[in-house]
């Protein structure tokens, strides 16, 4: 199926599921993940599109559910976190995997080695953990040869992505594509068109699964994707989106 990359048609808010990664998608990118909180207005829009989708929308975001709730705060929000490992229903349900003693272990042989790198963020989300570089890009090659190392080789034990000056360790299974089904088989998403807009690439599993059922996918910023519509960045997501809730 081609892809077109163009910007997407108006947002019809009628009949739709909406799915919505955070950090480069509704909120720039920041020096250091505690840096980013929603202000004003995008609380306002994301709780006004909640509310005229019946609360069929969710946040899919690789920040643990505690994070959302503080960035978002006071809203509490249906959301997937940590890349789907965790998820939290609209009725306050929530489903966490537990991670196996021995991936916590490589996680903290990580977190160790990761202490001769000056100016490397090491990021404990609870079950994943990310190794944030935007503040010393000169130790990208040096944390991929320690994860290649330690943690590629141990497919069954713990995976590895990479994302936007990050590289995030987490347990096999489980993605954002993963997450939005799961939220499609439960009300009030069930039966409605889902549309998704990430930025990343631990977005394209989520994007996949939405072309795959037909729906929406938007990419935010560059870079190849498989979703079917871009938008330039962050500001341009959420004119779209407010525009949607003025026109539907």
């Amino acid at each position: 199926m081609p892809i077109d990359q163009t910007p997407p048609p108006p947002l019809r808010l009628t009949g739709s599921a909406l799915f919505l990664d955070v950090d480069g998608t509704l909120l720039a990118l920041e020096e250091t993940p505690d840096a980013v909180k929603a202000d004003g207005s995008l609380r306002a829009l994301v709780h006004a599109l909640s509310a005229r989708l019946d609360g069929a929308l969710a946040l899919v975001s690789g920040r643990s559910l505690t994070d959302l709730d503080r960035i978002f705060a006071p809203l509490r929000l249906p959301a997937a976190g940590q890349h789907g490992l965790e998820r939290r229903s609209l009725d306050e349900r929530i489903w966490r995997v537990q991670p196996v003693t021995a991936y916590v272990s490589l996680l903290e042989e990580v977190a160790h080695a990761c202490e001769a790198m000056p100016g490397v963020l090491v990021e404990r989300k609870g079950i994943t953990m990310a190794l944030h570089y935007r503040q010393a890009p000169e130790y990208r090659a040096a944390l991929t040869e320690l994860l290649g190392r330690l943690v590629t080789p141990r497919p069954q034990l713990a995976w590895v992505m990479a994302g936007k000056m990050v590289f995030e360790i987490k347990p096999p299974g489980g993605d954002k594509g993963a997450a939005i089904s799961a939220f499609m088989g439960e009300a009030p998403w069930h039966g409605r068109v889902p549309v998704f807009l990430g930025d990343d690439l631990t977005d394209e599993a989520g994007f996949a699964l939405v072309e795959r059922r037909e729906g929406i996918t938007v990419k935010v910023g560059a870079g190849p994707s498989v979703a079917r519509y871009r938008l330039a960045d962050v500001e341009a997501a959420r004119s779209w989106l407010a525009a949607g809730l003025s026109g539907s």
